[in-house]
């Protein structure tokens, strides 16, 4: 009774944690919003530069700079070339994440940028979301658990088959 219990207990653990993944999606993306806005906007005077002189070539504004004979734009040449590969990688993050939520997860977990997913989870305050998504995200990652620790549970201790003792007749 009390393995029952247990087993109970464990299942609503694991859909509570299933149920924070659209929460958590959901918050990861507002903030990755967030940053190729910032981002954007800290590029933006850079790209009305490079629209009037280099027909809006930002690469050839930063060999501009670092081709100057000014060590101040030749010291900003690098700063802008930082700003750019931001807005790169994170207009590639927004990308990779417009998918569904199967896709949104794999990336997370596999190729999502690192500073954005720890500064994320940072932030994260577990809510409990009752939508279709949150329920259907807890059952199923409840029941994948559950089975797997099944199957751990029974290799690592498998049950010993009770043999009844026959009377023996002479």
């Amino acid at each position: 009774m009390l393995r029952d219990y247990a087993r109970l207990t464990l299942f609503m653990c694991m859909v509570l944690l299933g149920i924070q993944i659209p929460g958590f999606l959901e918050l990861y993306q507002q903030r990755l919003q967030a940053h190729v806005t910032e981002a954007r906007h800290s590029l933006s005077g850079f790209q009305q530069t490079a629209d009037r002189h280099f027909d809006g070539n930002l690469a050839a504004l930063v060999e501009y700079y670092r081709s100057s004979s000014d060590a101040v734009f030749r010291e900003d040449a690098n700063s802008l070339a930082v700003i750019i590969e931001r807005v790169l990688v994170l207009e590639s993050e927004m990308a990779a994440m417009d998918s569904g939520q199967f896709g949104q997860i794999a990336h997370l977990m596999t190729r999502a940028d690192q500073s954005l997913r720890a500064d994320t989870l940072a932030h994260y305050q577990y809510r409990v979301i009752l939508n279709p998504a949150a329920i259907g995200w807890g059952l199923g990652i409840a029941l994948l658990l559950s089975l797997l620790v099944e199957g751990v549970g029974r290799l690592l201790w498998p049950r010993r088959r009770h043999h009844r003792h026959r009377p023996v007749y002479n």
